[in-house]
């Protein structure tokens, strides 16, 4: 879980201050896309371990 939480997410190229200000959602849609097509891999190995950490609790509240 460690390991998961180590995000590494960098700006697009050629962002800097004024850029981001005249055109925030172009520059959030960027950020987005960047960080899905370099991180994806890590958000979705860690919503499996959550999805089956929550299971878990679920199950032995059952159980009680």
């Amino acid at each position: 879980m460690k390991e998961l939480q180590n995000f590494k997410l960098n700006y697009p190229k050629g962002s800097d201050i004024s850029s981001i200000l005249d055109n925030p959602e172009e520059f959030a849609e960027q950020f987005a896309q960047n960080a899905i097509e370099t991180e994806g891999y890590r958000i979705l190995e860690a919503k499996k371990l959550g999805t089956e950490f929550a299971e878990s609790l679920m199950e032995e509240k059952d159980v009680v």
